[in-house]
């Protein structure tokens, strides 16, 4: 009997956790809602459960319990970890959570362009942090993210500037043009030519370029 007992009440936490992030997207997602059907907080549109949605997200929650429903969020799905932190307020511990699972197992999230941002950070790229070889294969990002990593804000690399020309090379020239100011910009910052062998490319294939 004795041994049933701790299942239990591993089962009742495990339940309580799945429960409490049900509970903290739910109440976004009303919160979305109500904010479409009463954008001017009108009393006469209000919406009972407004209170109660209210006193849900207004309480508190410690980095630990936010680490854990991250957690339990990729244990689920990869994917609800990475968008996690967009709904969840941006809270430190759910993206510090997010990024160290990314690292440990990009493949999983690698076909979702918005969770990049967890691997090719400032830190990886200057520590030359071994995974970060999986930029190469990652889905692709918008034409100003991939021209983001001949900025200032990213440190030069060989994967990150060979991923971002990857995925230039993936649009059309007429995409391009759009972002044409960012990319005479980003010349500042193409230490090892690749954006200049870019810009020549696209060159011969659009007379507009």
């Amino acid at each position: 009997k004795s041994k049933h007992i701790p299942m239990a009440d591993n089962f009742v936490k495990c339940y309580i956790k799945k429960r409490n992030l049900i509970l903290e997207l739910l109440a976004v997602e009303i919160e979305f809602l109500v904010v479409w059907y009463n954008p001017g907080s009108r009393p006469e549109l209000q919406v009972p459960l407004e209170g109660n949605i209210a006193a849900w997200r207004a309480k508190t929650t410690t980095d630990k319990q936010w680490q854990d429903y991250t957690r339990l969020a990729w244990d689920i799905s990869p994917v609800l970890a990475v968008y996690l932190p967009v709904r969840l307020k941006n809270v430190d511990a759910i993206i510090n959570e997010v990024r160290h699972q990314v690292l440990q197992k990009p493949i999983a999230v690698a076909h979702v362009p918005e969770a990049l941002q967890y691997l090719a950070t400032t830190d990886c790229i200057l520590t030359d942090n071994p995974k970060l070889v999986h930029t190469l294969t990652w889905a692709k990002v918008s034409p100003v993210q991939a021209l983001s990593y001949f900025s200032r804000q990213f440190p030069p690399h060989p994967i990150t500037a060979q991923y971002a020309i990857k995925v230039l090379r993936s649009y059309p020239p007429d995409a391009v043009l759009l972002y044409i100011p960012q990319l005479v910009q980003a010349l500042r910052h193409d230490t090892m030519g690749y954006l200049v062998e870019y810009i020549k490319y696209i060159a011969k294939i659009s007379q507009v370029v």
